[in-house]
């Protein structure tokens, strides 16, 4: 006698859906590196980045902005991003998502020119 054993999943649980909770939350900047130039530091909560369930970014600066400053957005700001598995797309700049504890690091990798941007996630 035969027997056979089918298994079948569904096509959800096959590719991921990113989790909504990856990012959202509420950030103070603390270092932007462009790669190649100066790495820009700010005090806690002069840049605060606020990422939302429904994929907006709202960026609200409390203290200037140097005019030279590399930074994505440099006045206040509400955009929208894309989120995908432990990347996200701002900009067209796609990094990866790093969390260690409150400190988290967005990386767009190339060693020496590749964008990386660090925040302190602010508990409300």
């Amino acid at each position: 006698m035969a027997s056979f054993v089918i298994s079948c999943t569904r096509a959800s649980e096959e590719t991921k859906a990113p989790d909504p909770d990856l990012l959202t939350g509420v950030y103070s900047l603390r270092e932007f590196s462009p790669g190649f130039g100066p790495t820009e530091s700010f005090n806690p909560n002069d840049v605060i980045w606020t990422f939302t369930i429904e994929k907006t970014l709202k960026v609200q600066i409390n203290n200037p902005v140097p005019s030279n400053s590399q930074i994505p957005y440099t006045t206040n700001t509400t955009t929208t991003y894309d989120l995908s598995g432990n990347t996200v797309k701002i900009k067209e700049v796609v990094y990866q998502i790093k969390k260690e504890g409150l400190k988290v690091t967005l990386d767009a990798g190339l060693v020496s020119d590749g964008k990386r941007i660090i925040f302190d996630k602010i508990e409300i």
